[in-house]
Order: structure tokens, then C-alpha cells, then sequence
């Protein structure tokens, strides 16, 4: 049986919604379970008006929330996966073009990279210190 990219490339989507999904559940689970996620009580989460998002709630929190069983951490925690699951199929692609030796494709999928990587990491926070 012959590997492919293509097969990497459909394996890592699989795993990423899989593992991403399954973490969003197990979330969900821990705030019914527990009525609340760490000092938000279910009301605060579940109100159209909740003040919690990724500014309150930041990567720092989502880590050591998990050692707590903190509902919102394993959520956010999905997100990120389901976030990160392109950025690996783009990074695959990008391999899968050197080896190719296809100039043009590779130079076309590194710049998607790029643009991926700043949207995620660099406009957050210039946006946040803009407003």
C-alpha cells in the first residue's frame, strides 16, 4: 500500500473534527455537570449577553483550566483544534508541492500560510490595541 498526501491530508481533517468535536462535548458535559465553568455560573455562560470571550479568556486560562475540568477551557480548547486542522492541510500541501517540485504551487501555499498565521496571530492584536 502506497502513502500518499492526499490520504495525510483526509486523515488529519478526519482526526482534527473528531478530536475538536469530541473536546467541545466533553465541555459541554463539565458546565452541566458541574452547573457552571470555574467562577461563571451557567447563566453568565449561556446569556446572549455573556461577557466571557477570547478577551477574558485567554490561552493562559484555557491550559490551566484543564488540570480544573473547566468546561470553557475544553471548549476553547476544540476551537483551537478545529482552527489549527487547515493550517495543518496547508502545511502538508506545502510539502506535498516541494517534493513535487511544483515552484508555483508551493509559492502560492506558503503565502496562504502566511496569511493564515497573520490573520491568526498578528491582526487579533493589532485590532485590539486599535479599538
Amino acid at each position: 500500500m502506497k502513502f500518499s498526501i492526499e490520504k495525510a491530508i483526509s486523515y488529519s481533517l478526519i482526526t482534527g473534527v473528531i478530536i475538536s468535536s469530541s473536546l467541545i462535548i466533553l465541555g459541554l458535559a463539565f458546565i452541566f455537570a458541574q452547573g457552571g465553568a470555574g467562577p461563571y455560573a451557567f447563566a453568565q455562560i449561556s446569556s446572549f449577553t455573556s461577557t466571557i470571550n477570547s478577551k477574558t479568556f485567554g490561552i493562559n486560562e484555557v491550559f490551566s483550566g484543564l488540570r480544573t475540568f473547566n468546561g470553557i477551557s475544553y471548549i476553547y480548547l476544540g476551537i483551537m483544534v478545529l482552527i489549527t486542522t487547515p493550517v495543518i492541510r496547508v502545511v502538508l500541501l506545502i510539502a506535498q508541492f516541494l517534493y513535487e517540485r511544483n515552484k508555483l504551487y508551493f509559492i502560492i501555499s506558503t503565502l496562504v500560510l502566511f496569511n493564515i498565521l497573520f490573520a491568526l496571530l498578528v491582526l487579533p492584536r493589532f485590532l485590539s490595541r486599535c479599538s
